[in-house]
């Protein structure tokens, strides 16, 4: 799908190689990890973040719901 994210702010492009993944048990722990999903698949979402997840991870949660805030 992408093999890169690029963020520009103050000036500056930050970049990041991207790896996307479809199944949980093929994943190892991640610095940064975007979680994208809708409200209803919050608990099926709990299988990656445990595979995902260190004490120094940073998550970025997008999610879509009825009155999300």
């Amino acid at each position: 799908p992408f093999a890169a994210l690029a963020v520009q702010s103050g000036g500056a492009t930050l970049g990041a190689t991207v790896a996307v993944a479809t199944d949980p048990t093929r994943v190892s722990p991640a610095d940064w990890i975007f979680l994208a999903t809708k409200a209803q698949h919050t608990a099926e979402a709990a299988a990656w973040l445990k595979r995902l997840a260190h004490r120094g991870s940073r998550v970025v949660v997008a999610q879509n719901g009825v009155a999300q805030e």
